[in-house]
């Protein structure tokens, strides 16, 4: 057995008129089925810390739900909550429309149904979930009185009586009134009538001279007086399998998250569809570098030959090159070599507009830069800056026009100490 926490929603006369209208009482339950503490009463909101961790069980007022049964075919439960209001129709005081049917028990071609209002199930819920609660169960406060079969167990506290009559059957009465109600409904059930009553007076019940009951009746009847408060009562004899809970159909969790989720639909579908999209533009961007890649391993193979035109065979052109720059930085002399070289060239040639380098050569210590500039004016500035570098001698090999541009092949090589 879980931890629980018992809501009990002990009057909701003009609940439409606000938070006010509830009287609440509450009571933790541990997985033993005892009570944590006692009864409390109050706002919702000093129970909510309660909440955490245990499941959330609200007794709603008897006075409020009719426990009913119908006559039904051997149909599934769903074609059978199409059918109930319409089977209950003559039994019932309002219009179907503005009534909420909760499905019970199926037995012998006969099930048992709680009937509520709408406007009683919106009250309650809206005050719940507005003061942070989600309930799990929502039952009837008379379906968590005793159970025994071919027993009826009334239960009497300081604003009225539960009686149950079933194991999913029952109803509230007045004290006034208690005594007729039981007689009617001990002469309705017939056969099916109780072999004995039992009444649970709890603290609060007002006296009750009911010696004559057991001849009045026509059965026998016995008498408790509980210590307990009414609610712990309920809390110690509420069991999910014997109960109907009320949330059901379009006050179902499931059915609350739909109407939750509903307006976001459109935005899911978007962030769905644009999914689509960026998948299959990652999948055919991936599919058109897989094509390139044969071209740009092509080019890395020119590009080291070019740079090293003595390699006689391409196998790993990454390995090969990191291998000949090893071998240059071993090699070089005073202030020579290819990295030398390169480096202080760099500053010049990234300083230089619209510079295009072309090709680079590095042989017997000499690197020669095959580039594209401007106009002929630009060549000789980057020539000046490249000799001005301390470390390094530039001579312009060869400049050509074409295409209104300049082509030309810079030698760079280390200064002589």
């Amino acid at each position: 057995m879980r931890n629980r926490l018992f809501i009990r929603i002990d009057d909701t006369s003009g609940a439409a008129a606000g938070e006010s209208a509830f009287a609440l009482s509450w009571l933790a339950m541990d997985d033993a089925g005892e009570p944590q503490g006692a009864v409390a009463h109050g706002r919702i909101q000093e129970a909510l810390a309660l909440a955490p961790g245990r499941q959330v069980i609200v007794l709603t007022p008897a006075s409020d739900v009719l426990l009913a049964g119908a006559a039904v075919p051997n149909v599934g439960r769903q074609r059978l909550a199409q059918a109930i209001p319409y089977a209950l129709e003559d039994q019932l005081g309002s219009e179907v429309e503005d009534l909420h049917f909760a499905l019970g028990r199926q037995a012998d071609q006969a099930i048992s149904v709680a009937v509520v209002a709408r406007g009683k199930m919106d009250a309650w819920l809206g005050y719940l979930r507005g003061a942070g609660f989600q309930p799990d169960l929502l039952v009837p406060a008379v379906l968590a009185l005793p159970y025994e079969e071919g027993t009826w167990t009334v239960l009497r506290e300081a604003g009225g009586a539960l009686c149950r009559s079933g194991a999913q059957a029952g109803f509230a009465a007045d004290h006034d009134n208690l005594e007729t109600l039981l007689s009617l409904a001990i002469a309705e059930a017939g056969d099916a009538g109780p072999a004995r009553l039992r009444i649970l007076d709890t603290p609060g019940a007002p006296a009750l001279p009911a010696e004559t009951w057991p001849q009045t009746l026509g059965m026998a009847v016995s008498r408790e007086a509980s210590p307990e408060d009414a609610l712990a009562v309920l809390a110690r004899n509420c069991h999910e399998d014997l109960a109907i809970n009320l949330l059901q159909g379009d006050y179902s969790r499931r059915e609350q998250l739909e109407k939750l989720w509903r307006p976001w639909k459109p935005a899911a579908a978007l962030l769905a569809l644009w999914l689509v999209v960026y998948v299959g533009m990652t999948v055919s961007e991936v599919v058109s570098l897989s094509r390139q890649s044969p071209k740009l391993q092509k080019q890395i193979e020119q590009t080291y030959l070019q740079a090293f035109p003595d390699a006689s065979k391409v196998v790993n052109p990454k390995v090969q090159m990191q291998r000949r720059l090893d071998a240059l930085r071993g090699n070089k002399g005073a202030g020579e070599g290819f990295l030398e070289l390169l480096t202080q060239a760099g500053g010049p040639l990234k300083d230089t507009p619209n510079l295009e380098l072309r090709n680079i050569t590095f042989k017997e210590g000499q690197l020669n830069l095959d580039l594209r500039v401007q106009d002929l004016q630009v060549l000789d500035q980057l020539k000046q800056r490249l000799a001005a570098q301390s470390k390094m001698e530039a001579e312009i090999q060869s400049a050509s026009s074409r295409d209104n541009k300049v082509e030309s092949r810079l030698q760079l090589r280390a200064k002589k100490s």
